[in-house]
């Protein structure tokens, strides 16, 4: 089941954006849905990139009076590092922790299913362990364990 769990009790809704939208009409979909990552797509859910706060900060540093003509696509982290359906929560946000970002696109056969943070996985896997602590004194209040 893997990720398709943690994505069943999350939700799959994701907001996107294109290459080619405006950063500044980008950046707005960040505030106006109180988000911090957009999905960048082409198509059909085609993952080419994501755009976080940390992005267009950085924009803004280095030079912010030209990011009002720039697309998304100047800035956006290109190729992330994505999940499948089907992979291991556990390897998931130890990829998540290893490579340093909070957030992954959740992928099946290639298109975008869903976006998961490190927070949504550390649900998953505590709910895990509660159950099987759960189990555990129910196995030994029947003398079982």
């Amino acid at each position: 089941m893997g990720m398709a769990k943690v994505l069943s009790d999350k939700g799959r809704q994701v907001v996107t954006t294109t290459p080619e939208t405006l950063v500044p009409a980008a950046a707005q979909r960040l505030k106006d849905y109180k988000i911090g990552l957009l999905v960048v797509c082409k198509g059909e859910g085609e993952v080419v990139g994501v755009l976080s706060e940390r992005d267009l900060v950085g924009a803004v540093a280095d030079g912010g009076e030209q990011i009002s003509g720039m697309k998304v696509d100047a800035l956006m982290t290109r190729d992330p590092i994505t999940c499948d359906m089907d992979d291991s929560p556990y390897d998931t946000l130890h990829t998540m922790n290893r490579e340093g970002f909070r957030h992954m696109p959740v992928l099946k056969d290639g298109k975008l299913k869903g976006l998961v943070s490190s927070r949504d996985v550390l649900k998953h896997l505590f709910e895990l362990a509660d159950l099987g602590q759960a189990t555990m004194r129910k196995l030994h209040d029947l003398g079982l364990y």
